[in-house]
């Protein structure tokens, strides 16, 4: 346990430390990013960063001879280093040494010269197809042969050096003639249309750095000649190139390609002071990864994409920024930077270990990489330390998840924090951290908040982003939300998947929002003791979508002639003869992009100004969500929808774990027995209640039966519109939950609507449908452990008040629709509690 001490230390820390995240703020007016924010260089452990070596020294790009010995001390005395060391010798057994597989026997190949057999052998290795694969997409052998120079230097393996350099002098040789061909291309000195974006067989953008990372760390191994031809190629790749980020305006740098470009600096930094180095490609890398950071995350650290798609560009980011900081370009000094932890730790679940937010891969964690270099250089601070413990225990189970940074590991290897006994701190589920239970991030639009710091929390994530600009890894999932209670996931996110009808949204005759989507707006965060709630505008998200705008460009223009640009020609054709478009005027639209001339290039180096196209309009579309603490916590979702005044087919939808079955389902619509009476009085006091569970629960003759404190969630429909007309209730549907396929209904490369899209599987649904003009959907979420905490009583008679009682405790709302705006807005008074909150 971590004494009272250490807990005030902590604290002490975490104020000192917050006090400077709010040094450097951005005019959300300007279309300019604060070049050199004022920086806050409290904890961070300078002498760490050691001295650069003369032109010619090598290793020199991530760390200097000088620090050799101290990484050896660390593979062999800590116990992460333990543990990278063992997966980096494993991993090099399995592969670039062991000539019985292919890609050894290329490396003996390579070693020799003999490019026929090796070119032969590379086919084999290589993936045909990386951006659907869940295999390492990066070149295998020039990654791996970086790792095993590195192991060789450190180790002083003289022999199996010298074959190595000679393998890395000759991978970089047969490169050159593709290198060649590129820089007599159309683009001779744009790396981001080196061939593809995602190819192989070129090093475009992906892990171009890792050729400098081997010839860094062989250099000693090599010969004058090998040493001569690697640099060649190396200065061939970088003097006088760029990549798509360095067309962009500051303001615009702010997603996880622009991460990817930092390849190209640290690898003309291989070369650097020697013949053929290019400083200008360090230097414009340097004001690259300096506007992204300002860019791309908020003052309160949330990144514009899920954690996820973030850490994939730290693959590139992490070598980059450790390179520059070793050179006195100390990014990591960014109050932007420095906050990305308070964001990681709040989106984390509260049974540890597992995060979740928003958009592609917002299911996924922060990578080790990312955490590791944070954790090295910050090694004091708590909520770091906490966080690195989540991904080291992580790599300790499965080391084979940091395979494509393997590299970065070894030199950053470095333990989690530790008590005087050798334990891991306990930070009590973060709760020793004394951080806030709500975390509100207004320029991201979302909302985490939580009833405490325990495994067994209830934690609501609500989002609603109104930044929106341009068409990225979002989804359509405007005013999603998620939770997380006694101990489990109860409604996830999906790897991918983007429409809306695979998120915790409405739906209106099976349609949802528009993708790729649209900004909301968030309309108000309130907050009590007792209370956090919401809310936010969705309409715009309903009313329009917006194609990838390259389709919107002349189908005349030579744009299309490149072979990067010409898949899109035909659905720029096809658009353009379909679809009304314009350039969307909305002003996040008109802040990122008036004055900005792309020339040909645009976000992904090929989107100029969105243009929206007409998509599922409504009147109004309103939700407000928020989360009532008390000893029986509770989540409720109020929503506000009208398409216009027909009635139509809505459809309240929760994605639900795929271990989860309804145990119960019972309508209180005071039903007619089949030989008796109606059960109830005739009122407006109707609700459904679902009881969902796990599909492990004991099921007898179609009763499901849990055990005592077996954890549940009900879900009570307090309010569900039907049919105008009494002769229609036939047609109103059945809440149900639904086995799906997670199928795209658009195809790539765009959106275009038709059959050919990915799959990720089956999930499971559940579906609240109303048949109505509008549904006036009301819903009550409360997680409860079967037979110990009580079910709660609803009053809904009177729908202009709502009481909730569990147990002792009573919840009134005042509710009002407005007659105008058509939203819900309400007063909580909570029992006990001398103060209301208004929502409006």
């Amino acid at each position: 346990m971590i004494s009272s001490f250490n807990i005030k230390r902590l604290l002490s820390v975490l104020i000192a430390l917050n006090a400077g995240f709010c040094v450097a703020q951005t005019n959300s007016n300007s279309k300019t990013t604060q070049e050199h924010p004022v920086y806050n260089r409290m904890d961070f452990a300078k002498s760490k960063l050691s001295k650069v070596p003369k032109a010619g020294i090598h290793p020199r790009v991530l760390f200097s001879p000088s620090d050799i010995p101290d990484i050896q001390n660390r593979l062999k005395n800590t116990e992460v280093g333990k543990a990278v060391n063992a997966y980096m010798l494993a991993e090099l057994s399995q592969t670039t040494r062991n000539p019985k597989v292919p890609i050894g026997q290329a490396v003996i190949a390579l070693s020799k010269q003999d490019f026929e057999s090796f070119k032969r052998l590379e086919a084999s290795f290589l993936i045909d197809n990386p951006a659907f694969t869940d295999k390492v997409f990066r070149n295998s052998i020039i990654a791996m042969l970086r790792v095993d120079a590195l192991e060789c230097l450190l180790s002083n393996n003289q022999e199996r050096g010298k074959i190595v350099a000679a393998a890395i002098a000759s991978w970089a040789k047969n490169l050159e003639p593709e290198v060649e061909i590129w820089r007599k291309s159309l683009y001779p000195n744009d790396a981001s249309r080196w061939g593809s974006w995602h190819a192989l067989g070129s090093y475009a953008l992906f892990a171009t750095h890792h050729l400098g990372d081997a010839y860094d760390v062989a250099f000693n191994f090599m010969s004058t000649e090998q040493r001569t031809q690697t640099r060649r190629v190396i200065a061939k790749i970088t003097n006088g190139a760029y990549t798509f980020a360095n067309r962009l305006p500051a303001h615009l740098r702010s997603w996880n390609w622009v991460n990817y470009s930092n390849c190209l600096p640290t690898l003309a930094l291989a070369i650097e002071g020697e013949e053929g180095y290019d400083a200008k490609v360090y230097q414009a890398g340097v004001e690259i990864m300096r506007d992204y950071i300002n860019a791309n995350y908020s003052l309160k650290g949330s990144s514009t994409e899920s954690l996820g798609y973030t850490s994939g560009g730290w693959k590139d980011g992490v070598p980059a920024v450790l390179a520059m900081a070793r050179r006195g370009d100390n990014l990591m000094l960014m109050p932007k930077y420095q906050a990305i932890k308070n964001w990681q730790l709040h989106v984390m679940l509260p049974q540890e270990g597992e995060w979740l937010n928003h958009g592609d891969l917002g299911n996924y964690p922060p990578g080790f990489h990312e955490i590791q270099l944070m954790k090295y250089f910050y090694p004091s601070n708590a909520i770091i330390d906490y966080n690195y413990q989540q991904v080291t225990k992580k790599m300790l189970a499965k080391p084979a998840e940091i395979k494509e940074m393997l590299f970065e590991a070894v030199i950053l290897a470095c333990d989690v924090s530790k008590t005087t006994n050798g334990k891991w701190i306990d930070y009590q589920q973060g709760k020793a951290l004394q951080q806030t239970l709500d975390f509100f991030d207004e320029e991201r639009g979302n909302l985490v908040s939580r009833n405490s710091w325990d495994k067994n929390a209830v934690q609501l994530n609500f989002e609603c982003r109104p930044d929106t600009y341009y068409a990225g890894h979002e989804h359509a999932d405007r005013g999603n939300f998620n939770i997380a209670a006694l101990g489990r996931l109860w409604t996830p996110e999906g790897m991918r998947s983007p429409e809306g009808k695979y998120h915790n949204i409405i739906t209106i005759d099976g349609r949802g929002q528009g993708y790729f989507p649209t900004p909301g707006k968030w309309l108000g965060y309130y907050q009590s003791a007792d209370a956090v709630f919401g809310s936010c505008d969705t309409k715009y998200a309903y009313d329009w979508f917006w194609p990838k705008s390259i389709v919107s460009v002349d189908t005349n223009s030579t744009k299309f002639k490149s072979p990067r640009f010409a898949l899109y020609r035909a659905e720029a054709v096809d658009y353009q003869q379909k679809y009304v478009m314009e350039r969307d005027p909305h002003p996040n639209v008109k802040n990122k992009f008036s004055g900005v001339d792309f020339g040909d290039s645009g976000m992904w180096d090929e989107d100029p100004w969105p243009v929206r196209i007409a998509y599922n309009p409504v009147q109004y579309a309103y939700r407000t969500a928020g989360l009532v603490r008390g000893k029986h916590p509770y989540v409720v979702v109020f929503d506000d929808i009208k398409k216009d005044n027909q009635e139509h087919l809505y459809e309240w939808n929760m994605m639900l774990a795929a271990d989860l079955e309804i145990v119960s389902i019972k309508e209180e619509d005071a039903a007619q027995n089949f030989l008796g009476p109606r059960v109830l009085e005739r009122t407006n006091n109707f609700y459904t209640d679902i009881i969902l569970g796990s599909e492990l629960i004991p099921n007898k003759e179609g009763v499901y039966q849990p055990a005592k404190g077996e954890p549940l969630l009900l879900v009570r429909v307090l309010q569900k519109n039907n049919p105008a007309d009494i002769r229609n209730y036939d047609t109103r549907p059945n809440p149900r939950l639904e086995v799906i396929e997670k199928k795209d209904t658009f195809s790539s490369p765009g959106v275009h609507l038709g059959p050919g899209g990915r799959t990720f599987g089956t999930a499971k649904r559940l579906v609240i449908p109303s048949r109505a003009a509008s549904p006036d959907f009301k819903v009550m979420i409360y997680p409860f452990r079967y037979g110990i905490d009580p079910l709660p009583q609803t009053n809904f008679s009177d729908t202009a008040q709502l009481k909730i009682k569990i147990g002792e405790e009573q919840d009134i709302y005042q509710l009002k629709k407005d007659s105008t705006t058509g939203k819900t807005s309400f007063v909580l008074q909570k029992s006990g509690s001398n103060s209301s909150l208004k929502v409006d």
